[in-house]
């Protein structure tokens, strides 16, 4: 772990510091800049990035010289903000539309975690809240004990007509979400919102697959992700995943923005857009993900067992900011079967509050500790030494949760060395 940290942490500030330099000289060919100076003051070392921590005070000290700034457009505090901007703004107009939904940013772009060595996605969750009213005539009922977060959604015998009654603007909303136009809404589908098997009704996860017919109007040139090309619409899986084609994106964005190039500037804005743009944002990916949620009061019994959990992450203001952030469902699937993977879902609950007490707990100490900065650290181990399936163990969520296993059961721990050891092992 000492050797890997030592590792990613030179090639993270190396990579920082050859980008900056890449783009010093885009600005330098692109307009007369002379006086433009880049500081390079925040690279490593070469003697320090060279010797071998073999104790845990140079591990300290390696991971102190860690520069957590990533290079890249989307790193930016200014990206994050104005996209927190856009999506608050329509958090406040959609209902105004009748619009039943409310779109929420999450991820490590937002929460400050992102690695530095790749440029963040982008993760937008599209949240329809379902309340008692509708829940009550759901059986949620898990497909194993509850350790896989796996559920069915079934619709209680002879309750069907008033819960599908109930639910239909719900469903409405959901298949023509991305359309812009009522004249173009569906309202033929309604039933292929629900699978019957064995007599029995279940609320089907497809709904938020393969039926939100209308996202696909919004790759659409001119829409909202006409710069976007689907990459990942999976059949088991809860996000559609979108890729920004960036020298579009930059070609078009410039030309609107310039309204008129002089000739003699044309071959530097080609080079710009063919060459250079992908220096400063070398792909984005943003993960659309739908969701349902529901009180927390109405989700399942096994959900509700660390309640009775005795932790000092869990102390009452956490407990009660879980609750308010209720229960989350999705259309994940582990059943790959697309037969049965249709009538799974995942129902979870939102740990970013005991998160957030953690990073409180240790921002407090002397000296600080951060957890968002192992965090990254992690993801830039990630990409330097592993590769391929290798790893899909160090997926976000993974780490998170080890992390928050490691901080509950050493509430001792005091640097950053102590929290990226024990994690990671």
């Amino acid at each position: 772990i000492n050797n890997l940290t030592t590792a990613v942490i030179k090639k993270v500030n190396d990579n920082e510091c050859e980008v900056k330099k890449k783009m010093e000289k885009v600005i330098r060919e692109s307009k007369d800049y002379r006086d433009t100076v880049f500081s390079s003051s925040d690279s490593t070392n070469s003697t320090d990035a060279e010797e071998k921590p073999d104790d845990k005070s140079k591990l300290i000290k390696y991971i102190a010289n860690y520069c957590e700034t990533g290079p890249f457009l989307t790193h930016l505090p200014e990206f994050v903000f104005a996209a927190n901007y856009v999506v608050t703004q329509y958090q406040k107009k959609l209902p105004l539309f009748g619009q039943l939904l409310k779109p929420v940013l999450v991820g490590g772009a937002v929460d400050g975690t992102a690695g530095t060595l790749t440029a963040p996605d982008l993760d937008l969750n599209i949240e329809w809240e379902l309340g008692e009213e509708l829940i009550k005539h759901l059986g949620i009922r898990p497909t194993d004990d509850g350790e896989s977060g796996q559920y069915t959604l079934q619709i209680i015998e002879g309750h069907e007509y008033i819960f599908k009654s109930i639910f239909e603007p719900f469903v409405v909303d959901i298949q023509n979400h991305g359309r812009s136009e009522m004249a173009e809404y569906v309202y033929d589908k309604l039933n292929d919102a629900y699978v019957e098997e064995d007599h029995r009704t279940y609320l089907s996860s497809d709904l938020l697959r393969s039926q939100v017919g209308g996202l696909f109007e919004l790759l659409k040139e001119g829409k909202s992700f006409g710069d976007f090309t689907p990459k990942d619409f999976s059949q088991t899986g809860a996000a559609r995943t979108m890729a920004l084609d960036v020298n579009k994106f930059f070609r078009k964005s410039l030309l609107t923005a310039l309204i008129q190039i002089p000739d003699h500037f044309l071959p530097i804005f080609n080079k710009f857009v063919d060459d250079s743009c992908k220096k400063i944002l070398p792909e984005l990916e943003v993960d659309y993900t739908p969701v349902l949620t529901i009180p927390y009061d109405q989700v399942t019994a096994d959900l509700k067992l660390w309640e009775d959990r005795d932790s000092w992450l869990l102390d009452h203001e956490t407990k009660e900011k879980i609750k308010e952030a209720k229960g989350t469902l999705v259309a994940k699937s582990l059943e790959k079967d697309e037969s049965r993977s249709s009538i799974i879902w995942r129902l979870s609950l939102n740990s970013a509050p005991v998160m957030q007490k953690a990073i409180e707990h240790f921002r407090q100490l002397e000296p600080k500790c951060s957890v968002r900065k192992v965090l990254r650290l992690i993801k830039d181990i990630k990409n330097v030494a592993l590769y391929g399936s290798e790893k899909d163990f160090l997926k976000s969520y993974n780490v998170k949760q080890a992390m928050l296993w490691c901080i509950d059961e050493n509430s001792n721990i005091s640097t950053e060395a102590d929290l990226l050891i024990l994690t990671l092992k």
